[in-house]
């Protein structure tokens, strides 16, 4: 019996927060398409974790969707609702709350932290490592840049629902509000633990939002039922497929290469030509790439450069490419990577950066089953792929995650 289900907006961030449900052995199933098919969810899942893939839709067609996804699964005898959102706020993050709370008829208490990531909410705003969000990387995202440091002004620029900030110090004070969207204050893992148990003594984990951070209470606290986690078998190989164009990623991915990585950079013609591969330049490209992969035991296909965006929007002018076509084409073209990777080498562990890039591989593999099976670093998710009788070792982690020697770390902790 469903006992949650979680929404989020991107592929990257329903796994980090299914990981906190299925590394405790909740039965966990992983939707990347909808509508939902009930009638597929077997009656020992108890925690349903959709994504939505909304982060780079409009604001209108974002929230009419968590609407219907509500909607759809209170009549399937679902009424707990956890709406994960970014950790940096990116995304819809006011329109598809505001959803959550028209279509439950609940307040949503939102609880944004991630203490581990040193990413928190005081005094109403939103910090990364000590810095306001909008002045953070994540204020420069080329794509979805996050413009707003107050969680509450943020949330209004989508919705007119009535929308406050609770200080740390005064939780007692949430279940009267008649606000429809309740912030919480909170920057470590006993201010979290804490909401958490305010608001499970007035009976309000029923309607939640966050990030992975408040997750991994709600795997602790609701009523599930517990069993053995899924085991884990080293690989001799890893391929890390880098769609991600996030400073810390490059960094990481510049750190990894530093220490014995082969590392293939895509030119712009590489992430952005349609039908690439079917040139001869392309199969020339893809036979060098299958070679190095065969080679090395740790190889990084990556589109990162520091002067990456500003390369890749000259090609697109230059090429008549429509500006909006751009994260669509990077996209795209690593999932035709993640094909032709996993066709040659099936018994690698592949790792994906970035929730676009994750969702497009994903997508290139009809009838993929993805089971979460732990949680090797903050902000990694080790996958179980299966596709009848065909299993693959896959590995997440958003670009914005993680030290700069995440992949290192990884590589000795997963490879034998």
């Amino acid at each position: 019996m469903v006992k949650l289900a979680v929404i989020a907006d991107d592929l990257t961030g329903a796994l980090d927060t299914g990981i906190k449900f299925s590394k405790r052995g909740i039965n966990t199933r992983v939707f990347t398409s909808l509508p939902l098919p009930f009638n597929e969810i077997s009656g020992d899942t108890e925690a349903i974790i959709i994504d939505t893939e909304t982060r780079h839709k409009s604001s209108k067609a974002a929230g009419g969707l968590v609407f219907e996804l509500v909607s759809a699964c209170q009549e399937q005898g679902i009424h707990c609702f956890y709406k994960k959102t970014d950790s940096a706020l990116r995304g819809h993050v006011g329109a598809e709350l505001a959803a959550l709370y028209k279509a439950s008829g609940k307040p949503v208490h939102f609880i944004p932290a991630l203490p581990e990531e040193d990413r928190y909410t005081w005094g109403g705003i939103h910090y990364i490592r000590g810095v306001p969000v909008s002045d953070s990387i994540f204020g420069k995202d080329p794509f979805n840049p996050v413009t707003c440091s107050s969680v509450c002004h943020l949330i209004q620029m989508e919705t007119n629902v009535p929308t406050i900030s609770v200080p740390a110090a005064a939780p007692a004070k949430v279940p009267d509000t008649p606000a429809g969207i309740v912030i919480h204050d909170g920057r470590s893992e006993e201010d979290l633990t804490g909401i958490g148990m305010n608001l499970k003594e007035k009976q309000a984990l029923d309607i939640t939002a966050g990030c992975a951070g408040f997750a991994r209470f709600l795997a602790d606290h609701l009523d599930f039922h517990y069993r053995d986690p899924t085991s884990w078998q080293k690989k001799k190989k890893m391929i890390v497929l880098s769609g991600s164009i996030n400073e810390v990623t490059g960094r990481q991915l510049t750190r990894a290469e530093e220490k014995g990585f082969f590392r293939h950079s895509l030119s712009s013609c590489e992430k952005l030509d349609s039908h690439f591969f079917d040139t001869p330049e392309g199969a020339v490209f893809l036979n060098s790439i299958e070679e190095e992969c065969l080679r090395h035991d740790k190889v990084i296909i990556d589109v990162y450069s520091p002067d990456a965006i500003e390369e890749v929007k000259d090609y697109a002018r230059r090429k008549g490419i429509p500006g909006r076509e751009i994260a669509p084409r990077i996209a795209a073209r690593m999932g035709e990577l993640f094909t032709r990777i996993i066709d040659i080498l099936p018994e690698s562990l592949i790792m994906i950066i970035g929730g676009d890039t994750l969702f497009s591989a994903i997508s290139q593999c009809p009838g993929l089953i993805l089971n979460p099976i732990g949680e090797p670093a903050s902000g990694t998710v080790l996958i179980k792929g299966t596709a009848g009788d065909h299993t693959l070792s896959l590995l997440s982690k958003s670009g914005g995650f993680g030290g700069e020697d995440i992949l290192i770390d990884l590589a000795n902790q997963l490879l034998f």
